[in-house]
């Protein structure tokens, strides 16, 4: 399966989404010198959603896996329960 996600944005658009994630037009190195970003707003903008995007993904996986690993253990201590439950008897005399 291949899932595409696209959105048509407008100049203004682009400059709120970017302002709000905040992208920089401009930024300082270690020596404060000024450079400007080589980075456009609109890849700016769709490495931050695609940064979304993996980071949900990641954890639902992440969610599901320990889910998974936490009811094979249940299972796993249950079956030890019962199996040292029936093979202990005792008799009173």
């Amino acid at each position: 399966m291949i899932i595409t996600i696209s959105a048509t944005l407008n100049d203004e658009q682009i400059n709120i989404l970017a302002s709000q994630k905040g992208y920089q037009a401009n930024f300082l190195d270690n020596s404060e010198v000024c450079y400007a970003n080589p980075q456009s707003k609109e890849d700016f903008i769709r490495q931050v959603y695609e940064g979304i995007i993996l980071g949900d993904a990641t954890r639902e996986f992440i969610a599901y896996s320990n889910r998974q690993k936490e009811e094979a253990r249940i299972a796993e201590e249950n079956a030890i329960r019962e199996q040292v439950t029936n093979s202990i008897t005792s008799t009173i005399e």
